[in-house]
């Protein structure tokens, strides 16, 4: 179901398992398709993200120091991401056109079919609520274009503001589109 020249964004409350599916589909990505993908994780180290994208490829544990180490298994890892997975260093500090460059650098020079920004909500730390979904506006329009023009799928993960009544999402709050930040931007300009 995946389709080139696509942008599709997937959201969660905080801390409810955004990042697992960001390294599970990328290895299954990079194992089913033997596409290049490109990560932008900037709440996330790129050591622990490699050590997480390379464990569930050969559904192992590597970032854990109280589990033993596979090193046969961390080293069959490697052999099968090397080449295919690319990150950008930029833990805590990333600007919206310092990314797009990256992307399109990603995509064009290292062939990079499947590109992940986990979280875009990152991209407008400091700013205003309207300022943010301004900017979110911007980037969505942005990025969907981006994706038809460079010929790749772009997922971006998000954060989803709380619900205006009844459980937040952590205790089973029903999850609606206008809950995701800068929500109708990106219901204009994705496609999933």
């Amino acid at each position: 179901g995946l389709r080139l020249g696509e942008t599709v964004y997937l959201g969660a409350g905080q801390k409810q398992g955004k990042s697992e599916v960001v390294n599970t589909l990328a290895a299954w990505i990079i194992k089913e398709h033997g596409w290049n993908v490109f990560l932008a994780k900037p709440e996330e180290s790129n050591a622990k993200t490699y050590k997480l994208v390379a464990g569930k490829a050969v559904g192992k544990i590597f970032h854990d120091p109280n589990k033993e180490f596979d090193d046969a298994a961390y080293e069959d890892a490697g052999k099968l991401l090397d080449g295919k997975l690319y990150m950008l260093n930029l833990y805590q500090h990333v600007g919206w056109d310092s990314l797009k460059a990256d992307i399109t650098e990603a995509a064009t020079v290292f062939g990079c079919k499947a590109i992940m920004i986990d979280p875009i909500t990152n991209l407008t730390n400091g700013m205003s609520a309207a300022d943010a979904n301004t900017k979110l506006q911007e980037i969505a329009q942005e990025l969907s274009a981006m994706a038809l023009d460079l010929n790749v799928v772009i997922f971006i993960f998000c954060h989803l503001r709380n619900p205006d009544a009844g459980p937040p999402h952590e205790r089973g709050g029903e999850v609606l589109s206008s809950q995701f930040a800068g929500s109708r931007a990106m219901a204009r300009s994705c496609n999933l």
